[in-house]
């Protein structure tokens, strides 16, 4: 993947800034360090993306991302999510679906999650078996030695969000246990 300059979003102000240096993502990028990478296309990534501890997603208007495994923000990691203005075609798009135990973006099983902004883009996230949509991840073995982890700070400034658990699991928050048979 390679890098652009100038590229617009909005911040958790609404306000229009431009990025330079930005990493264009690809069905490859599955692996996300720190820095700021933008989505242009339509865009599917079908293992588990894991992030870094600092990481801003530009979703460009018009584009689709869909992340059929889900994003990985495991507790210390930030993930932070733009979008642009709009006017030169519909939103971008993020589609993101956990495993199970795993949250559509959020932490895995037992994991406890990062720090997840919102700020723009139309924002699709469903969580795993017993997970959350965005936040924690859950336990499907029920070992009450290894419930759901705890959620790291989730703020939504902006944007259309849609967030639905797994079985048990929150819409947004922390995901759960399976019950006891």
């Amino acid at each position: 993947a390679g890098t652009v300059d100038g590229v617009e979003y909005l911040d958790e102000k609404g306000d229009k800034k431009t990025q330079d240096g930005v990493i264009v993502v690809d069905s490859t990028t599955t692996t996300w360090g720190n820095g700021w990478y933008v989505v242009n296309g339509t865009v599917r990534i079908d293992s588990r993306i894991n992030t870094g501890s600092d990481v801003h997603l530009i979703l460009a208007d018009g584009c689709q991302l869909t992340a059929s495994e889900g994003i990985n923000v495991n507790a210390n990691r930030s993930l932070t999510i733009y979008g642009q203005d709009g006017t030169s075609g519909a939103i971008g798009k993020l589609s993101a679906t956990g495993g199970r135990s795993y949250a559509g973006i959020g932490s895995g099983q037992g994991s406890n999650s990062g720090t997840i902004t919102i700020n723009g883009g139309d924002i699709n996230a469903a969580g795993g078996y017993c997970a959350a949509g965005i936040g924690g991840g859950g336990d499907w073995n029920g070992d009450s030695n290894n419930p759901g982890g705890n959620v790291g700070a989730i703020t939504i400034n902006g944007g259309i969000v849609k967030a639905e658990g797994g079985y048990r699991g929150a819409g947004i928050g922390g995901g759960n246990m399976k019950p006891s048979s």
